[in-house]
């Protein structure tokens, strides 16, 4: 009896740290998004608000498609990454529950 206790004890200390390493994953993965995307919106506003005045206004359109293209592949990614750690948080989830339950 107290062997399964402990065993259960060391299972849920693993599946805790594991979910704890997922959700920083995912912190660092919702930073990283915030980060580049306010960067790339700030440029994209400075564009359209015209703070280049160097630039001619096809140069500048241009830039906002190219900034624009960046913001939706940023945003894609940070969906691709946030999928997968949920899913894998899932996977750890569903591994460890019968494990725990066995005992």
């Amino acid at each position: 009896m107290k062997e399964n206790i402990q065993e259960r004890i060391r299972i849920v200390e693993k599946t805790e740290l594991i979910m704890n390493l997922l959700q920083y994953r995912m912190y660092e993965i919702r930073y990283d998004f915030t980060m580049k995307f306010n960067q790339l919106t700030q440029q994209r506003n400075e564009l359209k608000t015209g703070m280049m005045l160097k630039e001619t206004e096809s140069q500048a359109a241009f830039k906002i498609i190219e900034t624009e293209k960046e913001i939706a592949e940023c945003q894609n990614t940070y969906d691709a990454q946030h999928r997968c750690v949920k899913e894998q948080m899932l996977v750890s989830t569903k591994v460890t529950e019968p494990n725990i339950c066995q005992y």
